[in-house]
């Protein structure tokens, strides 16, 4: 009686093992690259999704350094993963060499709006949707309350760029009389990437257009008097230093960040001073703010597009947006779960993040973006110092970016 129990026994065990064995052999598998770092987001979304997709077999390629590179080579020999997910401004090239697969088909069958979410990342030839999000956020202010508080300054509300200053003037302080402030009031953040929305807030622009530019507007009275404004913030009324120090430290009134810093400021800053989000400043000719967002994309090669498409459309629910906010601590792209879920939050004013969203600047593109910044850098890096006026290096890098766009043309 014992060895039938124990056949008997032996036969179950054997039928789930055979049973399992089936079921994994039968599972759509989705493999989903990203950038090494974000480990813990997307394991999360895989468990989650595996958990409400049992049919589902997700296996991450976490992607160290050069991503771009590795990718760029990847799509050359067909040895992509069928999703991967990076910074939205740095996929221009995979967009332009045809790589990922238009997105149009999908959101129409499934009756998916891109009303329903913050920027939706499109083809710039086209403006088909070619990726999802994952998470986005503008890049506004933040500021020291606790320094504020110091020197009798309110909060800041509607402001302006002047506003900024004036605040910044009260903030930066030299109380050793050693010639350097040991408390600065602002910071210039000068790379190029944040040129657009600066200079929109004086009306400028840096082309003609935002998508494949032709000419070049860094010389117009504008966008000049715009960025020497900024490099007079540093050499002119010396409230913000050169190099920038982190806001983290505690010796810095007023800088520039995203959503997705709030985690790590908080674990950083702790107890050590307060500080708060506010709107970004609006210059003479209005408020504008640069955006960044971490997108999800198809590869056009993919031998498994649907169950890859079920695995994005999972990571813009509401369930995968909350997981974005309670692991990654960003902000939602669809816009329903940032309002009444990541908004609910109230150790920041998150509020302002999303009144952000009815300001945003599009970061231009060019297949020669790169040049054209690595000449910004080199043509601006006197002007940061304050050992060269602003218009005469907009006249020379104006000359030179104008020759890369019109030999594109050709």
């Amino acid at each position: 009686m014992r060895r039938r129990m124990f056949s008997l026994h032996s036969f179950a065990l054997a039928l789930i093992v055979a049973l399992t064995l089936t079921s994994l052999a039968a599972a759509q598998s989705i493999t989903v690259g990203y950038r090494a770092g974000t480990d813990a987001l997307y394991q999360a979304l895989e468990a989650a999704f595996e958990k409400e997709n049992p049919g589902f077999d997700v296996v991450l390629v976490p992607v160290t350094d050069n991503w771009r590179e590795k990718l760029g080579i990847m799509y050359a020999t067909n040895t992509a993963p069928d999703l991967f997910a990076s910074p939205g401004d740095e996929v221009a090239d995979f967009i332009d060499s045809g790589q990922l697969q238009d997105l149009s088909a999908y959101f129409a069958r499934d009756g998916i709006s891109s009303e329903d979410f913050f920027p939706i990342e499109v083809d710039y030839a086209e403006g088909r949707p070619i990726a999802v999000g994952v998470y986005w956020g503008p890049v506004i202010s933040v500021y020291n309350k606790s320094l504020f508080e110091a020197q009798g300054l309110a909060s800041p509300g509607d402001w302006t760029w002047d506003d900024l200053l004036e605040a910044a003037k009260r903030l930066t302080r030299d109380d050793n009389g050693d010639g350097t402030p040991e408390t600065w009031g602002t910071s210039v953040q000068i790379g190029t990437w944040t040129w657009h929305a600066k200079l929109a807030g004086w009306g400028a622009t840096l082309f003609d257009r935002v998508l494949y530019p032709t000419e070049s507007r860094i010389n117009s009275p504008e966008a000049i008097e715009a960025l020497q404004w900024f490099a007079d913030l540093i050499n002119v009324h010396r409230v913000a230093p050169s190099p920038a120090i982190p806001f983290q430290s505690g010796n810095l009134g007023i800088d520039e960040f995203g959503p997705w810093q709030i985690s790590a400021f908080q674990a950083s800053i702790g107890d050590s001073f307060v500080w708060d989000a506010a709107a970004f400043p609006a210059g003479p000719a209005g408020r504008a703010a640069r955006y960044a967002q971490e997108i999800m994309y198809l590869s056009k090669n993919s031998p498994n597009k649907d169950a890859a498409w079920a695995f994005m459309r999972f990571v813009m629910s509401d369930a995968g947006q909350r997981i974005v906010a309670d692991v990654q601590g960003a902000m939602p792209v669809r816009k329903e779960t940032a309002l009444t879920y990541w908004a609910q939050n109230q150790d920041v004013n998150r509020q302002v993040f999303i009144e952000g969203g009815s300001y945003l600047i599009r970061r231009p593109y060019s297949p020669a973006i790169n040049s054209i910044d690595q000449i910004l850098g080199r043509e601006f890096g006197p002007v940061w110092s304050g050992d060269r006026p602003a218009s005469e290096a907009a006249h020379a890098a104006d000359a030179q970016i104008d020759a890369i766009l019109a030999e594109l043309a050709n």
